[in-house]
């Protein structure tokens, strides 16, 4: 689990924030990155390090410190989420 997934999970403080993460992954699995709210498009400067494309889709917007799901497209062609956090946060494929 990615470290700010793991912060927001253990404080009372971050719960909404836990609640907003919960309902984007249930999304993302039964919808897909076309989900309207989830605003999906490729990284411009990013990339997995094997070069594959990284993808961000929106947890939350218009809100200060809004949270992101990063992700790429698995070999078999479902979703491998890399990070979830802070929008300024930057993801990895070893943060879980």
């Amino acid at each position: 689990m990615d470290a700010w997934l793991r912060t927001a999970k253990d404080q009372p403080a971050l719960g909404a924030k836990f609640k907003k993460v919960k309902k984007a992954t249930k999304n993302m699995r039964d919808v897909g990155p076309s989900y309207p709210g989830f605003h999906t498009h490729a990284m411009r400067h990013l990339t997995a390090h094997d070069g594959r494309k990284i993808w961000n889709s929106y947890i939350e917007s218009r809100t200060p410190s809004a949270w992101r799901m990063y992700w790429i497209y698995d070999d078999d062609g479902g979703i491998y989420v890399l990070s979830i956090g802070p929008h300024e946060h930057h993801p990895s494929r070893e943060s879980g």
